[in-house]
């Protein structure tokens, strides 16, 4: 693995690529590969160090974008869109959860950004999601029981779940 990393930053470095995402995602990248591939982490008894590992090497390839490129988050997003993909393409709660968590960060980043370069945004974006709440709000209280029993249904998913 290590040798596999070492030609891609080099490649990365001879093609001009000098953002921190590329010599990260190497890195967790192959974090990945051990947390999938080694025999000793496949067994029962190490799942939690195994899903540990998914969940920093995760944290990784989308936390390093979005703390290098705030003035945009296109590739946080991007990054962290995909990690939600392959959560639940694959059904692996730690790629799910970071992706959602670093996602949802660079969103709210993201807005508090464009409120301050346009402050009379901010009263268009609370009068959206006031009445988002108060729809969600509303659907919630007549649909009590189903969506209980979804919430339910995907707690018990997620323990199914590597």
């Amino acid at each position: 693995m290590a040798i596999i990393d070492w030609i891609l930053l080099r490649w990365f470095g001879q093609m001009g690529l000098t953002q921190p995402q590329w010599f990260f995602t190497p890195l967790g990248l192959s974090f990945l590969y051990v947390a999938q591939f080694d025999r000793s982490l496949k067994l029962p008894a190490q799942k939690p160090l195994r899903h540990t590992l998914r969940m920093l090497a995760t944290a990784l390839i989308c936390g390093i974008p979005l703390l290098t490129q705030q003035s945009h988050g296109l590739v946080a997003a991007a990054f962290s869109l995909v990690a939600i993909a392959a959560g639940l393409a694959l059904r692996v709660r730690a790629f799910l959860f970071v992706g959602t968590a670093v996602f949802l960060i660079n969103v709210f980043y993201q807005l508090v950004v464009l409120i301050f370069d346009y402050p009379l945004i901010k009263w268009a974006i609370g009068l959206a999601f006031g009445i988002v709440f108060i729809w969600i709000a509303a659907t919630f209280e007549t649909r009590r029981d189903r969506i209980s029993a979804f919430v339910q249904h995907w707690v018990e998913q997620l323990q199914s779940w590597d």
